[in-house]
């Protein structure tokens, strides 16, 4: 019997390294999604945790960095990381939300996680990826392209 990948999961063909991007408007997911990709980042998306723990017991591979919504329905992103890190301890995790009340906050332990506000912009991502998977994973082939320069210095790459 073959297993189908999750409902809203999709998955990158690049080689970098590997981000698991959990964001359940689709809109924000897939512009992550291409963003992370166009310089050199693998992406495995999906829109809920639900799917997210299943997309890792399916695929079996390693993740380098758990990037996810805190507020979401169902399985929260902390609650996620939780389950993420007892099956891969070293995977990171950044939390993104346009929330910050401290109710929401308190479910980060900083000691493990990293938080971006949302709406974030292109460079304030990358910037806060890169370091993150800076010691943790190889840089990605494409971080250094004419793209990821036009980022850098705030203009349009398109």
């Amino acid at each position: 019997m073959h297993a189908s990948p999750p409902s809203g999961a999709q998955k990158s063909s690049h080689s970098g390294p590997v981000i698991l991007l959990v964001e359940d408007e689709s809109t924000v997911r897939d512009v992550t999604r291409a963003l992370l990709e166009s310089v050199g980042y693998r992406v495995l998306s999906s829109n809920n945790g639900e799917d997210a723990l299943r997309r890792v017991a399916l695929e079996g591979q390693r993740i380098d960095l758990l990037l996810t919504d805190l507020v979401m329905p169902g399985i929260h992103g902390a609650e996620l990381a939780q389950h993420i890190h007892e099956i891969s301890p070293t995977t990171a995790t950044l939390f993104m939300s346009g929330y910050a009340q401290a109710n929401v906050l308190q479910r980060i332990d900083f000691r493990r996680a990293h938080f971006i506000r949302k709406p974030f912009d292109m460079k304030g991502l990358l910037s806060e990826v890169a370091e993150i998977l800076g010691s943790s994973a190889e840089t990605p082939p494409l971080m250094k392209s004419p793209a990821r320069r036009c980022i850098d210095s705030g203009t349009d790459p398109v």
